[in-house]
């Protein structure tokens, strides 16, 4: 899941990341208590990021997530 914003090199460069087996990568900007959707701007807590996972079609319940972002610990 790719949540850099579109016109921001990090977002080619997190399309380029390889997928590890059952793991499922979330790219985006954060800090230690929130993410962001670069898209929308919309402020993503844990408990909304674990929702958007959740209802994404290639997550599966056995996957391991895998935050890519910095500064958020």
């Amino acid at each position: 899941m790719n949540l850099f914003p579109s016109n921001e090199d990090t977002h080619s460069y997190a399309q380029k990341v390889t997928n590890k087996p059952n793991t499922f990568q979330v790219g985006e900007h954060g800090n230690p208590s929130l993410m962001v959707d670069g898209a929308t701007g919309e402020k993503l807590d844990a408990k909304k990021l674990a929702s958007r996972i959740k209802k994404d079609l290639n997550y599966k319940s056995d996957m391991m997530v895998e935050i890519l972002s910095c500064n958020t610990g």
